[in-house]
Order: C-alpha cells, then sequence, then structure tokens
C-alpha cells in the first residue's frame, strides 16, 4: 500500500516507499553519470592504444556496477544484498588499508634491517613476507563474513515489487 489515509482524511504517500524510489534514482543516477563519464572518457582514449581503453573499461566498470546494483536493491526492497553490496565496496577499501599500513609502518624494512637471527632470518622473512601478502585478503574476508551474519539476522531480502 503506498498511501495510507490521515487524521483529516487526506491521503498521504508512505514514506518508506517515497524514500526506496528516492534512494533508488540516487543510485541510479551516480551509475548512470559513472557510466557516463566512462563511456566519454573511452571516445577521448581511442588514440592511445588498447591498453588504456582496456583499464578504462574496467576502471569504468568496476566504480559503477554498485551504484547500479544498489539502485536495483533498494528499488526491489532487498535490503539484504543492498548491505552487502555496501560491505564489498568497504572490503575493497579495507584490503587497501590491510596492504598500505604495514608497508607506511616500515614492517618490512625493519625486519630487512634486522641484525641477528642467524639461520633463521630467511624463514621468519618468509613467513612475515606470506603474512603481509594473505593478512589483507583474510582480513576482507572475515569482514564480509561477518558483514554477512549481520545482514542476514537483521534485514529482510524479500519485498513486494514497486
Amino acid at each position: 500500500m503506498t498511501h495510507e489515509p490521515s487524521a483529516s482524511g487526506n491521503v498521504r504517500p508512505n514514506r518508506h516507499v517515497v524514500g526506496r524510489w528516492l534512494f533508488s534514482a540516487l543510485f541510479a543516477a551516480v551509475g548512470a553519470w559513472s557510466f557516463g563519464a566512462t563511456a566519454v572518457s573511452l571516445v577521448r582514449a581511442r588514440g592511445d592504444g588498447w591498453a588504456t581503453i582496456a583499464f578504462i573499461s574496467v576502471f569504468g566498470l568496476a566504480f559503477a556496477a554498485p551504484f547500479a546494483l544498489a539502485a536495483y536493491f533498494c528499488f526491489r526492497g532487498r535490503y539484504r544484498d543492498l548491505f552487502m553490496v555496501g560491505a564489498g565496496a568497504a572490503a575493497v577499501v579495507l584490503l587497501g588499508l590491510g596492504f598500505t599500513i604495514p608497508q607506511d609502518l616500515g614492517v618490512m624494512d625493519a625486519a630487512h634491517n634486522w641484525k641477528g637471527g642467524g639461520p633463521w632470518r630467511p624463514p621468519v622473512l618468509l613467513a612475515l613476507s606470506f603474512l603481509l601478502l594473505t593478512g589483507p585478503f583474510y582480513l576482507a574476508g572475515g569482514f564480509l563474513r561477518a558483514c554477512w551474519r549481520f545482514a542476514s539476522r537483521r534485514f529482510p531480502n524479500a519485498g513486494t515489487p514497486v
């Protein structure tokens, strides 16, 4: 039901339906703008070679697709899926932070400048390198798993089409 009667007999729109439509339109507008900006960049870069065109295509689609998915899921009322789109974008940011923070802290530089260790130094450096390579992936995966559990308990995923 999209309208509810008020005390004065007037019919006013349901705030949840209006909000869902507005957020769907907002996500769709950002997605369309992103697709349009990608298309303009592709037209401008057609003389720069296939590698540039491929990079712009992949990067543009990777940026615009979450907004298009968010518009669709918000329009359909699939809030659990909408939350997971946001969690996926946040996991990508968390993955990037997981790679840059140890580098900015100088963890590998400190390990290379470590005096001592003798024959244990190469295996320790190998284990540290493996941890710094795989750790951010486990961190992002754990974050996504926690978000999925939260979303499955808190958000409905079924809604009537508008």
